[in-house]
């Protein structure tokens, strides 16, 4: 198993180094051996050891890394084509409904409402 292991560099003006801006984690790091359930010793892949790191510093590394895609390329790969939309005239538009109805259905409905607010206001 492959993770990232959290580090905590320290500014020195001297050598004009800025922790703020250094990589908060190195690796990835393969875990070697778990030494306990919150302690793993951590080797790279040149073979250097970290040992007795606890997990909370620690993040898991993605399977496979992401490849380099330029623009153009990720755009045509993304595009499922289900935005795109094609007139085959077998869809009604909101324009179409509005023709079909009668022009009297809207407003028996609006005096319905009209009624009963009228018969409210009597009682």
């Amino acid at each position: 198993m492959w993770v990232w292991k959290r580090e905590y560099p320290l500014s020195n003006k001297a050598a004009a180094f800025n922790a703020k801006l250094a990589p908060k984690f190195r690796g990835p790091l393969e875990v070697r051996r778990i030494v306990s359930p919150v302690i793993v010793d951590l080797r790279d892949k040149s073979g250097k050891w970290s040992r007795h790191i606890h997990v909370q510093d620690l993040k898991p590394a993605p399977a496979a890394p992401a490849p380099d895609v330029n623009e153009e390329d990720n755009d045509t790969e993304t595009d499922t084509g289900e935005n795109d939309i094609e007139d085959d005239g077998s869809t009604e538009t909101e324009t179409d409904n509005d023709e079909n109805t009668e022009p009297g259905d809207n407003d028996n409905n609006n005096n319905e409402t009209n009624s009963e607010d009228d018969d409210g206001a009597e009682d």
